[in-house]
């Protein structure tokens, strides 16, 4: 499909708004993996906390919305997941697909993403979607690293992944190339905003990890924030009461920045289940993929993030429309200092371009049969 005069312009004016640091030391993750529990943690620390919980559907054909200069990604989703947006549908701050994958992202000022090539180009919110439409496991993930980019007009952002099989990984994009951390490179499966390397030096100068220094416990700094993070995954003990969702949300406390932690998450991955809560509506949520219809003709639905409500929320969730997505990103970009001035035909495009999503023709459709 070809683009309209209007969204080449509108794409080319994206590119000047670009943020030029972080508002605050933003967000911290980390994986609890004992043989029996897999959680994943996750604190998202920024200056607004306005939201929406959404569901995604497979079979779903999409392509990323990019400046003109690069050719954007497209795809089919394979899997159905549950994301957390806050700058728009198809932008997700991170969530977890039906097959058990989950993708968090944080900020990394040192983030170099690659030239341009002649693989499909997407922005780095896209980039978890695509992850989470496409993939089921960590390596599947590395492995799209030959298919599609980040492009450099993007946030510099870092991720933290795992699987339903227990594989974790930190996935860093530094000097143009992708930095993968795994396996036996992967020592402590924490991250915040601090490169990895960076990050397990710091750890391994601190009292318990080979060093002197003592962690600070009311430092909100990255490396801190990484050292409590990782400590707290290294100490849990599997008879602790309350098991790895407990901890994982005393750890997201022990971690938190105070007011600017906005969403606290904690993804069940075996149980198949997101727990979460927000700095406004403290009350701990519930979502159980199983009860969620995936399927292409299903309805995409949409929960706000901050609703006053406890325990599982699933009839909470209301059918998605322009209009919420317009009302989230108008909310989102005019309150975020590098975004704000951006002119409103950009937001409108942005609001408008899901539209162009639609359920992929069954074999034999395509030819009339």
């Amino acid at each position: 499909m070809k683009r309209s005069l209007l969204q080449i312009v509108v794409l080319v004016l994206l590119v000047l708004f670009l943020p030029q640091g972080s508002l605050v030391d933003a967000c911290t993750t980390f994986c609890i993996n004992d043989g029996e529990s897999l959680v994943f943690g996750r604190n998202y620390d920024w200056s607004i906390g306005v939201g929406l919980v959404m569901v995604n559907r497979s079979g779903i054909v999409k392509s990323a919305l990019i400046p003109p200069t690069d050719v954007p990604a497209q795809w089919v989703s394979k899997y159905g997941n549950i994301t957390f947006n806050q700058y728009g549908r198809g932008l997700p701050m991170g969530g977890m697909n039906e097959k058990g994958l989950v993708v968090e992202q944080m900020w990394l000022q040192e983030t170099k993403y690659p030239e341009p090539d002649d693989r499909g180009a997407l922005r780095e919110l896209t980039w978890i979607q695509y992850q989470l439409d496409n993939c089921e496991t960590v390596d599947e993930v590395i492995a799209t690293d030959s298919e599609v980019r980040i492009t450099q007009e993007s946030v510099p952002i870092h991720f933290l992944i795992c699987d339903a099989r227990g594989e974790t990984a930190v996935i860093e994009f530094l000097e143009g190339k992708m930095v993968a951390h795994r396996g036996e490179d992967l020592s402590f499966t924490a991250l915040a905003n601090s490169t990895y390397e960076n990050s397990v030096r710091y750890l391994k100068s601190c009292k318990g990890f080979g060093g002197e220094k003592v962690i600070a416990d009311d430092s909100v700094s990255s490396l801190d924030r990484f050292a409590k993070a990782a400590r707290g995954v290294v100490r849990y003990d599997a008879a602790e009461q309350g098991g790895a969702v407990a901890r994982a949300f005393g750890i997201l406390e022990e971690v938190s920045q105070g007011r600017a932690t906005r969403w606290s998450i904690v993804y069940d991955v075996k149980n198949r289940a997101i727990l979460f809560r927000t700095g406004k509506s403290p009350k701990i949520k519930i979502l159980n993929l199983d009860e969620f219809d995936f399927g292409c003709q299903a309805p995409c639905r949409v929960l706000d993030i901050d609703c006053d409500a406890t325990g599982v929320v699933h009839d909470r969730f209301v059918d998605y429309s322009v209009e919420l997505n317009e009302t989230l990103i108008y909310d989102a970009w005019k309150n975020t200092s590098f975004l704000k001035n951006t002119p409103d035909v950009v937001l409108d495009v942005i609001a408008c371009h899901p539209e162009s999503y639609r359920p992929a023709k069954k074999k034999g459709e395509e030819k009339g049969e």
